[in-house]
């Protein structure tokens, strides 16, 4: 503990007024040194999120968007190589495009009527006697 703290009043005898005294053992046994060491530098850090707050880039925006509306699934990782070629984004623009995106499953799994349009056409069917149950239609 003794060379943290050591270390610690190393790096802040660097910073004006922080340390009016030389190195105090009783104060290191405090661990007074990288408390205010920490303090020091969680503030730099802060300051310099606030002067920088991240951004995503396009791409990765673009990719995000893809696996919540299900063109990309879980296993689709992030490719770098493919976002330098602006393919994430091409492909949102292809997907966005269209009238009819998918909220959730893959492309091919949303092509074609699903289990429950079959259902509804099924008893739209029934209902205006165009089949009869049982019997296959045209019989």
């Amino acid at each position: 503990m003794a060379d943290r703290e050591r270390s610690a009043y190393e790096m802040l005898r660097w910073v004006p007024y922080s340390l009016p005294t030389e190195f105090d053992p009783a104060l290191a046994i405090q661990v007074h040194y990288s408390r205010l060491q920490d303090h020091r530098s969680d503030r730099a850090l802060n300051a310099w999120d606030a002067a920088h707050p991240y951004e995503q880039s396009p791409e990765l925006q673009a990719f995000h968007t893809l696996q919540a509306i299900g063109q990309l699934k879980e296993h689709d990782y992030f490719s770098p190589e493919r976002a330098k070629r602006g393919e994430y984004s091409a492909q949102f623009k292809r997907v966005t495009a269209r009238a009819d995106i998918p909220v959730s499953g893959s492309p091919e799994r949303s092509q074609g009527p699903s289990p429950s349009d079959r259902r509804q056409r099924s008893r739209g069917r029934l209902a205006s006697g165009y089949a009869e149950p049982g019997r296959p239609p045209g019989r």
